[in-house]
Protein backbone atom coordinates (compact mmCIF):
# COMPACT_ATOMS: atom_id res chain seq x y z
CA UNK A 1 0.00 0.00 0.00
CA UNK A 2 1.78 3.60 -1.08
CA UNK A 3 1.21 6.25 1.20
CA UNK A 4 1.34 9.92 0.04
CA UNK A 5 2.89 13.14 1.51
CA UNK A 6 2.50 16.63 0.83
CA UNK A 7 5.70 18.11 1.34
CA UNK A 8 5.70 21.45 2.76
CA UNK A 9 7.76 23.01 0.08
CA UNK A 10 7.65 20.19 -2.77
CA UNK A 11 5.58 17.76 -4.66
CA UNK A 12 4.00 14.57 -3.64
CA UNK A 13 6.05 12.09 -2.34
CA UNK A 14 5.26 8.25 -3.16
CA UNK A 15 6.74 5.81 -1.00
CA UNK A 16 6.05 1.96 -0.82
CA UNK A 17 4.90 1.49 3.07
CA UNK A 18 7.13 -1.32 5.33
CA UNK A 19 6.15 -4.25 6.74
CA UNK A 20 3.48 -3.85 9.29
CA UNK A 21 2.61 -0.84 7.74
CA UNK A 22 -0.85 0.63 9.41
CA UNK A 23 -3.83 0.52 7.47
CA UNK A 24 -5.01 4.08 6.10
CA UNK A 25 -8.59 4.14 8.06
CA UNK A 26 -7.15 3.25 11.27
CA UNK A 27 -6.06 6.79 12.74
CA UNK A 28 -6.51 7.25 16.37
CA UNK A 29 -8.57 10.88 17.14
CA UNK A 30 -6.66 12.04 20.46
CA UNK A 31 -7.46 15.31 21.67
CA UNK A 32 -4.85 17.71 22.73
CA UNK A 33 -3.01 16.92 25.46
CA UNK A 34 -0.07 15.37 27.57
CA UNK A 35 -0.54 11.79 26.20
CA UNK A 36 -1.19 12.95 22.44
CA UNK A 37 1.85 11.88 21.16
CA UNK A 38 2.00 8.35 23.43
CA UNK A 39 -1.63 7.59 22.52
CA UNK A 40 -1.05 8.52 18.53
CA UNK A 41 0.29 4.90 18.33
CA UNK A 42 1.26 5.55 14.41
CA UNK A 43 3.98 7.73 15.99
CA UNK A 44 5.56 5.00 18.28
CA UNK A 45 8.53 4.20 15.68
CA UNK A 46 9.12 8.26 14.85
CA UNK A 47 9.12 8.72 18.65
CA UNK A 48 11.44 5.80 19.08
CA UNK A 49 13.78 7.44 16.18
CA UNK A 50 13.51 10.82 17.28
CA UNK A 51 14.31 9.93 20.77
CA UNK A 52 17.19 7.96 20.07
CA UNK A 53 18.49 10.49 17.36
CA UNK A 54 18.21 14.39 18.91
CA UNK A 55 21.10 14.35 20.86
CA UNK A 56 22.94 12.95 18.22
CA UNK A 57 25.93 14.90 16.81
CA UNK A 58 25.30 16.96 13.19
CA UNK A 59 27.29 14.22 11.46
CA UNK A 60 25.62 11.34 13.13
CA UNK A 61 21.61 12.48 13.06
CA UNK A 62 20.85 11.64 9.39
CA UNK A 63 21.91 8.01 9.28
CA UNK A 64 20.13 7.67 12.59
CA UNK A 65 17.24 9.20 11.38
CA UNK A 66 16.75 8.10 8.28
CA UNK A 67 15.66 4.48 8.44
CA UNK A 68 15.45 2.89 4.96
CA UNK A 69 11.94 0.48 5.01
CA UNK A 70 14.36 -2.84 4.98
CA UNK A 71 15.61 -2.25 7.81
CA UNK A 72 14.09 -2.58 11.82
CA UNK A 73 12.86 0.65 13.28
CA UNK A 74 11.68 1.86 10.10
CA UNK A 75 9.05 4.58 10.04
CA UNK A 76 8.58 5.50 6.75
CA UNK A 77 5.30 3.59 6.05
CA UNK A 78 3.36 5.29 9.51
CA UNK A 79 4.18 9.01 8.99
CA UNK A 80 0.93 9.85 7.15
CA UNK A 81 -1.32 8.47 9.79
CA UNK A 82 0.76 10.09 12.33
CA UNK A 83 1.07 13.35 10.87
CA UNK A 84 -2.95 13.08 10.82
CA UNK A 85 -3.27 12.13 14.51
CA UNK A 86 -1.22 14.86 15.69
CA UNK A 87 -2.71 17.72 13.94
CA UNK A 88 -6.10 16.83 14.05
CA UNK A 89 -6.66 19.46 16.99
CA UNK A 90 -5.69 23.01 17.60
CA UNK A 91 -2.31 23.45 19.41
CA UNK A 92 0.56 24.76 17.83
CA UNK A 93 3.23 22.39 19.24
CA UNK A 94 1.60 19.22 17.74
CA UNK A 95 1.54 20.96 14.37
CA UNK A 96 4.81 22.11 14.43
CA UNK A 97 5.83 18.44 15.35
CA UNK A 98 3.15 17.25 12.49
CA UNK A 99 5.58 19.43 10.03
CA UNK A 100 8.71 18.31 11.57
CA UNK A 101 7.80 14.71 10.88
CA UNK A 102 6.73 15.24 7.71
CA UNK A 103 9.79 17.43 6.03
CA UNK A 104 12.08 14.90 8.03
CA UNK A 105 10.74 11.85 5.74
CA UNK A 106 11.22 14.10 2.37
CA UNK A 107 14.71 14.97 3.16
CA UNK A 108 15.50 11.72 4.54
CA UNK A 109 14.18 10.57 0.98
CA UNK A 110 14.86 13.24 -1.32
CA UNK A 111 17.93 15.16 -2.60
CA UNK A 112 18.68 18.65 -1.35
CA UNK A 113 16.58 18.11 2.46
CA UNK A 114 18.80 18.91 5.65
CA UNK A 115 18.38 16.64 8.48
CA UNK A 116 20.59 18.36 11.31
CA UNK A 117 20.75 18.20 15.04
CA UNK A 118 22.84 20.65 17.77
CA UNK A 119 22.57 17.78 20.08
CA UNK A 120 19.34 18.72 21.70
CA UNK A 121 16.60 18.72 18.89
CA UNK A 122 16.35 16.77 15.20
CA UNK A 123 15.65 19.61 12.62
CA UNK A 124 14.82 18.87 9.37
CA UNK A 125 14.24 21.18 6.24
CA UNK A 126 15.19 22.72 2.51
CA UNK A 127 16.12 26.05 1.05
CA UNK A 128 12.86 27.66 2.48
CA UNK A 129 11.69 25.81 5.32
CA UNK A 130 12.46 24.30 8.27
CA UNK A 131 11.31 22.91 11.49
CA UNK A 132 12.55 21.34 14.56
CA UNK A 133 11.25 18.89 17.35
CA UNK A 134 12.91 18.67 20.63
CA UNK A 135 11.16 15.64 22.87
CA UNK A 136 11.61 15.23 26.44
CA UNK A 137 9.82 13.67 29.49
CA UNK A 138 7.81 15.25 31.77
CA UNK A 139 10.20 16.37 33.76
CA UNK A 140 10.70 19.86 31.65
CA UNK A 141 9.18 21.15 28.51
CA UNK A 142 9.70 19.57 24.76
CA UNK A 143 9.55 21.92 22.02
CA UNK A 144 8.94 22.65 18.22
CA UNK A 145 9.49 25.23 16.14
CA UNK A 146 9.65 26.35 12.70
CA UNK A 147 10.56 29.10 10.27
CA UNK A 148 10.06 30.28 6.61
CA UNK A 149 13.64 31.87 5.45
CA UNK A 150 10.89 34.02 2.45
CA UNK A 151 8.63 35.36 5.02
CA UNK A 152 10.64 36.38 7.47
CA UNK A 153 7.68 36.56 9.72
CA UNK A 154 6.62 33.37 9.40
CA UNK A 155 8.16 31.50 12.54
CA UNK A 156 6.60 30.20 15.01
CA UNK A 157 8.59 28.65 19.08
CA UNK A 158 5.84 26.22 20.91
CA UNK A 159 6.49 24.33 23.89
CA UNK A 160 4.56 21.00 25.44
CA UNK A 161 4.88 19.00 28.68
CA UNK A 162 4.67 15.38 27.33
CA UNK A 163 4.14 12.34 29.60
CA UNK A 164 6.91 10.58 27.66
CA UNK A 165 8.95 8.24 28.80
CA UNK A 166 12.80 8.96 27.39
CA UNK A 167 15.38 6.54 28.04
CA UNK A 168 18.55 8.09 26.29
CA UNK A 169 18.05 10.99 28.84
CA UNK A 170 21.61 11.93 30.38
CA UNK A 171 22.34 10.59 33.59
CA UNK A 172 23.76 13.66 36.15
CA UNK A 173 25.94 12.70 38.58
CA UNK A 174 25.91 14.30 41.83
CA UNK A 175 29.19 13.73 43.59
CA UNK A 176 29.31 13.78 47.77
CA UNK A 177 32.31 15.67 48.95
CA UNK A 178 33.30 14.73 52.52
CA UNK A 179 35.47 16.72 55.24
CA UNK A 180 38.21 14.52 55.76
CA UNK A 181 41.47 15.77 55.10
CA UNK A 182 43.87 12.75 53.27
CA UNK A 183 47.42 13.29 53.64
CA UNK A 184 49.43 11.95 50.65
CA UNK A 185 51.40 8.80 52.14
CA UNK A 186 55.43 8.18 50.44
CA UNK A 187 53.94 6.36 47.51
CA UNK A 188 51.73 9.24 46.82
CA UNK A 189 48.54 7.68 47.68
CA UNK A 190 46.59 9.09 50.36
CA UNK A 191 45.83 7.83 54.05
CA UNK A 192 42.59 8.24 55.76
CA UNK A 193 43.64 9.44 58.60
CA UNK A 194 42.19 13.06 59.64
CA UNK A 195 43.72 15.88 60.91
CA UNK A 196 43.38 16.76 64.65
CA UNK A 197 41.40 19.45 65.50
CA UNK A 198 41.39 19.11 69.51
CA UNK A 199 42.64 21.44 72.19
CA UNK A 200 46.05 20.92 73.36
CA UNK A 201 44.81 18.75 76.39
CA UNK A 202 43.45 16.24 73.86
CA UNK A 203 46.85 16.28 71.28
CA UNK A 204 48.80 13.02 71.31
CA UNK A 205 50.91 13.04 74.23
CA UNK A 206 54.94 13.73 73.61
CA UNK A 207 57.19 11.86 75.10
CA UNK A 208 60.45 13.32 76.91
CA UNK A 209 63.87 13.41 75.19
CA UNK A 210 66.27 10.17 77.29
CA UNK A 211 69.18 12.34 77.22
CA UNK A 212 66.95 14.98 78.48
CA UNK A 213 66.07 13.17 81.77
CA UNK A 214 69.56 11.35 82.26
CA UNK A 215 71.07 14.85 82.21
CA UNK A 216 68.61 16.39 84.97
CA UNK A 217 69.11 12.63 87.04
CA UNK A 218 72.76 13.66 87.19
CA UNK A 219 72.32 17.48 88.38
CA UNK A 220 69.81 16.31 91.07
CA UNK A 221 72.27 13.59 92.43
CA UNK A 222 75.25 15.90 92.74
CA UNK A 223 73.07 18.47 94.72
CA UNK A 224 72.81 15.60 97.34
CA UNK A 225 76.01 14.92 97.81
CA UNK A 226 76.78 18.28 98.15
CA UNK A 227 74.39 18.38 101.06
CA UNK A 228 75.39 16.02 102.57
CA UNK A 229 79.10 16.48 102.26
CA UNK A 230 78.22 20.06 104.24
CA UNK A 231 75.96 18.38 106.98
CA UNK A 232 78.85 16.08 107.57
CA UNK A 233 81.04 19.02 107.76
CA UNK A 234 79.00 20.28 110.23
CA UNK A 235 78.77 17.65 112.95
CA UNK A 236 82.95 17.19 112.73
CA UNK A 237 82.65 20.68 114.08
Amino acid sequence: MAVALLASSGPLVVLAGGPGQPSANKIPEVADGPDKVTLCTPCDAITAVMLKCQRSNNNDVRKCACIPNSEPGAWYGWIHNCRACLSNGNNEFFTTMSSTLSQLMVSCTNAGGSVTSDGTQICAGNAMFEACTALRDNSTESWATYENYKDKTGKGNTTFVLNLVDPYKPVEVVSTSTSVSVSPSATGSGSGNTEPTGTGSSAATQTEDPEKSAAGITRVGSMMVALVAVAFGALML
